[in-house]
């Protein structure tokens, strides 16, 4: 059964459905769970359930998560949100559609691989975790260490934190103008153990190393700016 209310972790805890009892879906089951949060977890297979282990604090639901009966029964009227982690992008992106425009849950989130339907997913106003583009970016960027190492990585991979260390192409420049409005932008840089927030008229100095905000997609226009040495790979 889900956790008392005196039990959880704080006064935010969640009441959240997961779809889909895969590796996945149960390692999200299992984490939210420990974390105080009310979980409901649906699969076809009874035997996924095992994946939760004996510590799973939460329900589990056997059936199809297009089954409206079944949704309601585990509750997803009063979901804060609902997880769609199944392997099928066409159950994934239906069940996305039940809960958003008919039971209007805040947070729908769902799997999806094919990156098209993502796409078009996304621009319905569905949140996507698109798996293929995701771990293709980081397949890749264990291939190609372009020198700037990637702190962290949002929005399916457009948007990067990185860290750049400085380069004999950019000492001496002033930090604004290597900012790019809406391509790369200068959050603030390291100085040993110092944190500085640059301002447009200081000059990148050499020990320095700036952290900063990326489009990816304009990755390529940022390597030029910082010089030939950033698009050679470490091998």
């Amino acid at each position: 059964m889900p956790k008392d209310e005196g039990s959880k972790k704080g006064s935010l805890a969640m009441y959240i459905i997961i779809v889909g009892c895969g590796r996945s879906g149960s390692r999200l089951a299992n984490q939210l769970s420990e974390e105080g949060h009310d979980i409901v977890v649906i699969d076809k297979d009874k035997q996924a359930f095992q994946r939760l282990g004996s510590l799973f604090n939460g329900l589990t639901y056997q059936g199809n998560g297009t089954d409206r009966n079944l949704l309601e029964e585990a509750g997803i009227q009063k979901a804060h949100g609902i997880a769609l982690m199944t392997n099928s992008d066409t159950s994934n992106a239906m069940m996305a559609q039940i809960a958003k425009k008919i039971y209007q849950v805040k947070r729908v989130i769902a799997k999806i691989y094919d990156p098209e339907l993502a796409d078009t997913l996304r621009d319905f106003g569905f949140d996507i975790i698109n798996t293929t583009v995701l771990i293709s970016q980081l397949v890749r960027d264990r291939f190609i260490e372009d020198s700037l190492r990637v702190c962290y990585r949002g929005y399916e991979g457009r948007l990067e934190l990185v860290e750049v260390p400085s380069h004999e192409k950019i000492i001496g420049k002033k930090y604004g103008n290597l900012n790019i409005p809406g391509v790369f932008t200068i959050i603030t840089c390291k100085n040993g153990s110092n944190l500085l927030m640059p301002t447009p008229d200081m000059v990148v100095r050499k020990e320095d190393t700036l952290l900063c905000l990326l489009n990816q997609a304009k990755r390529n226009e940022v390597l030029d700016l910082l010089g030939p040495a950033f698009n050679q790979p470490k091998l």
